[in-house]
């Protein structure tokens, strides 16, 4: 009997592997709601419209805007049974219950009651009520672009995006897509159009600040032709975007950390110091580095405390000073035989993260002191610090660090190896997050037995690939090669 309930279960399970289509397999179940996925949906493939929505299909995912409400919705990333990301081809249905999208992994169908996609063989028929269009000979071309009678949006720096997919959907308005500058609408009547912002400047993400409810996003441009930061505004979801002007200052092509001061924001960049206006969020300066801080331009990280910011150079710490009519540098530095790769600013001190160990510039004193706990002493390369109420974090490629600021408790958790390490941590309550190359890494310390979790794509993420963490309220943002989550760590479903 037992050896007959053994086959059994073996015969079950290749059952199930051999009816399961061959697409179904990383067709994973996610918890609804537990993730919504941000990325650069700049590139459009094609668009359709149903009553409330016009819906548009990227290579990075589906984006949605509520017609009547003249506001973008957040967008389809992120729900279970769709597999690929590239949306090649999308149609709707009349009162927007049904979607059909075909992605380079197949055709699907997206049910708006049950928030599920199912594969499909091929579409139903179109009913006409979106017609499709060729581009007029005559727009009015948004401020800042010149149009082509072929169907090309030109910038000032002769810079061309093409249209891919305009539709009329019977409301007065053509939705019109383009290649690098996301979505367009105009009216049927006059032709003029208006750039309807949204999504990342460029999908990988690679460093986080959240401050006054905007997040700003910075990472490593690839392959879209715009850069600078992102500001999503969390509220609103509505995005702007800080872009340096081309003709004034040189390209920026990686953000490796930034800062928020009192009246500004400060990205440190590979050429330099990225100044923007917190109000408007426009672009006031480019600050080139020292002669005295040596030849690389590049910053790895920067930190705020008053009307001075402090840079992290491949040799030492900067000081910049903003006075009220004038940029001044301190021709010293601060720890000249090591390279800056972290910084956190606490009330009283400037916590600085080396290539050998993490230091402390206490500001009333000017005094720096080195910690010397054995697990980040030598040559240990520190990728992120953070003071949390009751602990200070310390991100290691080899280690997480627990640090109590009032009893000196140490407490590491070597697991982390397994993960290759922890380049971001960040921690809210009871939870701390750690971005690994492996995945998510969440700590749980409530009232249950402290556990760990590693989320993965598995679980909806866009990539394992992650980079950093910050905490919001009730959401965990994270950063990606492949964009932005909105990560849900108070969802029920989760094991806390």
């Amino acid at each position: 009997m037992k050896k007959f309930k053994i086959y059994s279960v073996i015969l079950i399970l290749i059952a199930l592997a051999i009816f399961a289509a061959p697409g179904d397999i990383g067709a994973y179940q996610y918890l609804s709601g537990l993730v919504v996925n941000f990325s650069d949906f700049s590139f459009v493939r094609s668009i359709t419209a149903g009553y409330e929505y016009a819906y548009v299909g990227t290579t990075n995912g589906i984006t949605r805007f509520n017609i009547s409400k003249g506001m973008w919705d957040l967008p389809l990333t992120g729900v279970s049974g769709l597999l690929g990301g590239d949306i090649l081809c999308i149609q709707t249905s009349r009162n927007d219950e049904y979607l059909w999208v075909e992605t380079e992994l197949g055709k699907f169908e997206y049910n708006r009651t049950h928030n599920f996609w199912t594969r499909i063989n091929q579409f139903p028929p179109d009913d006409g009520f979106v017609r499709h269009l060729r581009p007029e000979p005559v727009y009015f071309a948004p401020q800042g672009f010149n149009y082509l009678p072929n169907g090309v949006l030109v910038d000032f720096e002769n810079r061309r995006f093409p249209l891919t997919d305009i539709i009329d959907d019977g409301w007065s308005n053509l939705w019109i897509g383009t290649w690098g500058l996301g979505v367009i609408r105009a009216d049927n009547s006059n032709y003029q159009m208006e750039l309807l912002n949204y999504g990342l400047l460029y999908q990988d993400v690679s460093c986080l600040s959240v401050h006054d409810g905007r997040l700003w996003v910075g990472g490593e441009l690839t392959e879209s032709l715009r850069h600078g930061l992102t500001i999503y505004s969390i509220e609103n979801n509505s995005f702007n975007y800080a872009q340096p002007d081309y003709n004034r200052y040189s390209r920026t092509s990686i953000i490796n950390d930034i800062a928020i001061g009192s009246k500004n924001a400060y990205a440190a960049t590979n050429n330099g110091l990225l100044v923007v206006d917190n109000k408007d969020f426009k672009v006031s300066a480019v600050i080139q580095s020292s002669p005295e801080w040596g030849p690389d331009k590049a910053l790895n990280c920067v930190a705020a405390c008053g009307d001075s910011v402090f840079v992290g150079l491949a040799y030492g710490v900067g000081l910049i000073r903003f006075l009220d009519d004038s940029i001044s540098f301190e021709p010293n530095l601060f720890l000249p035989d090591l390279t800056a790769l972290s910084m956190e600013s606490s009330d009283d001190a400037l916590w600085i993260g080396t290539n050998r160990g993490v230091y402390r510039l206490v500001y009333a004193s000017g005094i720096m002191e080195q910690l010397n706990i054995w697990q980040v002493s030598g040559a240990t390369e520190i990728f992120d610090i953070t003071i949390g109420p009751d602990k200070i974090w310390i991100a290691t490629g080899e280690n997480l660090i627990a640090i109590d600021p009032e009893t000196g408790a140490v407490v590491d958790y070597p697991e982390v190896y397994s993960y290759n390490g922890v380049r971001s941590v960040d921690s809210q309550g009871d939870i701390v997050a750690a971005a690994t190359g492996n995945g998510l890494l969440l700590f749980f310390f409530g009232k249950k037995k402290y556990h760990n979790y590693l989320y993965t794509q598995n679980d909806g993420l866009p990539s394992n690939n992650i980079k950093t963490v910050k905490f919001d309220g009730d959401y965990l943002w994270v950063g990606s090669d492949r964009g932005l989550t909105r990560f849900w760590h108070r969802h029920p479903g989760l094991y806390h």
